[in-house]
């Protein structure tokens, strides 16, 4: 998975080795961090402050914000990301069970958890 961030920075992760790699807008390391938990998917938030990963065999997101990560449970098998546009909320879709949890970021909990049918992948969010 590969997520950019809006001042260059690119973020990958390997599901195998349950790692995330920050690296600067010229290909530098800057950062890396033991997640765990296959990560599948990485998403920056809309001011590039944190970044999201699906934790898919662990049920969890992890929340990488100030090279502090925090992990947050919801559940069956995360999948798709999607922050709202403030990002206040994270949108956890889970591939086996067909919800959406919504996370409260700063928190780092689930607040809301809503039903989108049978599976539910990936995700996006709409600007009004």
């Amino acid at each position: 998975s590969i997520a950019v961030a809006p001042d260059g920075r690119v973020a990958t992760a390997g599901s195998i080795g349950g790692e995330l790699h920050v690296f600067d807008a010229h290909g530098r390391l800057m950062a890396q961090h033991e997640v765990g938990g296959r990560p599948v998917r990485l998403l920056y938030d809309a001011h590039g402050e944190v970044l999201a990963a699906a934790l898919s065999a662990s049920g969890t997101v992890a929340l990488l914000d100030r090279g502090e990560v925090r992990r947050v449970a919801v559940g069956g098998v995360p999948d798709g990301l999607a922050f709202s546009s403030h990002g206040r909320w994270l949108y956890v879709s889970d591939i086996a069970g067909g919800g959406v949890s919504v996370v409260d970021v700063a928190r780092s909990r689930v607040v809301q958890r809503l039903s989108a049918g049978q599976t539910a992948g990936a995700l996006l969010v709409l600007p009004r």
